[in-house]
């Protein structure tokens, strides 16, 4: 198609330019607003059509270098060459936006605690796709943003630095495995800070396949992997641990023993700053117990219980809802556990708490938020703080309780993914 010139006014939620052209709205990828560029559709459709940008002709003042070489062919970050102060502006204006729609009124104003952190080194875990192709070449690195390609990598500069090297040495660990042809990815998760002690790779294959024995070669293989990486490595190969080094099975953060598999947030310091605004939310203990709802092993859970609420964690996932109970007795924490079904049983609790927190995947908390909302008041929690990944989501539970009479008295994004244009965010509702 034809080389054109665009203008974008603004950004979209998932970061693109927004332009006008024959009348119609056009999403750039990589534009910024103010600037002109020279972009060439690539799809069209009834209102809308895509672009790819092809040259800056006029930049605007936010526009920066991207720091990795990748950039624009990996789908790992997609915001790298916006600045980071005005990728954090944009994510306000998303969530913002998102519960203008959804006709939240009184609308807060949506804040962005400063969080003093780098743009890159931050995340600490991945997921590495692997595609082994002709004459059994492998590659493994991320999927391209414009398709279904792996784009081969040897370093990631937004891993922390325990990963950092993991893409080209896990590659050529790989390289003659017997699990190879098995392979379709590899999830690496470091240590707390990333900065030291072990790294887990567990390897995951294709769905129906027989999981391939470990050779001795493939374990000499991994055996080398963990004296280059400089540390432990636990590879868990579909739930058939074997280390290499010396690994440690767990580790602790914030007060929670993570074993392996547990779900673990990337960003390790935006997460401890998203647990103490929680705390913050959710005020003194007043005596009365709090539901921590999509508890996972706890990262909430935990610290409310030490900062003295008696805790009640419902977790879909049973092995760490267990998990999260033995350690609260063995700790003697106010924290029990137990497995509610969130659609039947919990709804008819809801109104034993005082305070309910949220933490639900991109989906939402529909079913909840509708039973909080059926509750009369006087019987129902007066305090609601919701964690969220998606804003249309949260903005939809937020018209739900606002409708029943719910106030949104906080609204804050905290960026756990720097360079990309997620968002996550908190909302503090009394009622």
């Amino acid at each position: 198609m034809a080389r054109e010139v665009f203008t974008p006014v603004r950004l979209s939620d998932d970061g693109r330019g927004i332009a006008q052209a024959d009348g119609k709205v056009v999403f750039v990828r990589g534009a910024l607003p103010g600037e002109t560029v020279e972009a060439e559709r690539v799809a069209a459709h009834r209102r809308f059509d895509e672009a790819e940008l092809l040259s800056v002709r006029e930049a605007a003042p936010e526009r920066v270098t991207p720091p990795c070489s990748h950039y624009g062919e990996c789908g790992g970050c997609d915001l790298q060459h916006l600045e980071l102060g005005a990728q954090r502006a944009h994510k306000v204006a998303v969530l913002r936006e998102a519960l203008r729609r959804a006709k939240i009124d009184p609308l807060p104003t949506v804040t962005a605690p400063d969080v003093a952190l780098p743009g890159l080194a931050y995340r600490r875990r991945a997921r590495f796709s692997v595609h082994r192709g002709r004459g059994g070449r492998l590659t493994l690195g991320f999927r391209e943003g414009k398709g279904h390609r792996i784009v081969g990598l040897r370093q990631c500069p937004i891993l922390v630095p325990a990963l950092t090297e993991v893409p080209g040495q896990l590659q050529d660990a790989l390289e003659g495995l017997a699990l190879g042809p098995w392979l379709t990815h590899v999830d690496a998760v470091a240590d707390e800070a990333g900065m030291g002690g072990w790294c887990r790779l567990a390897f995951r294959g294709r769905r129906g396949e027989p999981v391939p024995p470990l050779e001795d070669k493939d374990r000499a293989r991994l055996e080398g992997l963990a004296q280059s990486l400089g540390r432990p490595v636990l590879a868990d190969l579909d739930g058939a641990r074997e280390s290499f080094g010396r690994a440690a099975l767990e580790f602790r953060e914030g007060g929670v023993t993570y074993a392996p598999g547990a779900f673990l947030q990337a960003n390790g310091a935006v997460n401890a700053a998203l647990r103490a605004a929680v705390l913050t939310a959710l005020g003194a203990p007043t005596g009365a117990p709090v539901l921590d709802a999509f508890a996972g092993a706890g990262n909430f859970a935990w610290a409310l219980a030490e900062a003295g609420h008696e805790v009640l964690a419902v977790e879909g996932d049973g092995r760490a809802l267990q998990g999260l109970k033995q350690r609260a007795e063995a700790a003697g924490v106010k924290l029990k556990a137990q497995p509610l079904d969130l659609f039947s049983e919990l709804p008819l609790k809801l109104g034993q708490f005082e305070t309910v927190v949220l933490d639900p995947p991109r989906a939402g908390a529909d079913h909840l938020c509708k039973g909080l909302a059926a509750l009369r008041k006087g019987r129902r929690p007066k305090r609601i703080v919701y964690v969220s990944c998606a804003p249309p989501t949260l903005a939809r539970d937020a018209a739900t309780l606002s409708g029943a009479g719910y106030v949104l008295r906080q609204a804050a994004v905290f960026d756990m993914f720097p360079q990309t244009h997620h968002v996550e965010c908190l909302a503090a509702f009394e009622g």
